[in-house]
């Protein structure tokens, strides 16, 4: 019986020896162990079975055979009409990038500015002088206000206030 119940006849047992020769291993799964228990109950399905086994012998037996070379010229000047029929097609556009946009221009302006010069130069000095600019802002306020408190008459607030905006300049200021 196969898998859904009916039973395996002996022209279906033929037909999947024919199909799939002697070794059960070969048959498919649905249909092997209704056949199998078919080649149990009854003698001339065994003798059957045996015969394909004994014929895959003889077969494994044979040399393989090998293409003659009018064969193989045949098959590979066919191969070459049809690659030459087929279209060409052209290649996938390129996928574009993904980020590094802002890296290319970056190296264009620095290419602008400092023209056959490594980029780290013009970096290291945006960065140094972002970095003075900083510190003399932090540091102005509280340090450098008795500078100017004795030296010209100036207060520490005057020049504060130019830099911030806070104060406007006398007329007689030289």
């Amino acid at each position: 019986m196969t898998q859904d119940g009916r039973s395996f006849s002996k022209a279906a047992l033929d037909r999947l020896i024919d199909v799939h020769g002697g070794d059960p291993d070969r048959w498919p799964m649905a249909d092997r162990a209704a056949a199998l228990a078919l080649v149990g109950a009854s003698p001339a399905a065994a003798a059957r079975l045996e015969d394909a086994r004994r014929l895959n012998r003889l077969l494994d037996t044979l040399p393989a055979a090998q293409p003659t070379p009018a064969l193989a010229a045949r098959i590979l000047a066919d191969a070459e009409s049809v690659l030459a029929s087929a279209p060409v097609s052209d290649p996938p556009p390129a996928r574009p990038r993904r980020g590094g946009g802002w890296r290319r221009r970056l190296a264009g302006i620095a290419a602008v500015l400092w023209p056959d010069q490594p980029a780290w130069q013009p970096s290291a000095v945006f960065g140094l002088s972002l970095a003075a600019g900083l510190a003399l802002g932090l540091v102005q306020p509280v340090g450098l206000t008795g500078l100017f408190d004795s030296a010209n008459g100036t207060d520490g607030a005057d020049v504060s206030g130019l830099v911030f905006g806070e104060t406007v300049l006398e007329e007689g200021w030289p």
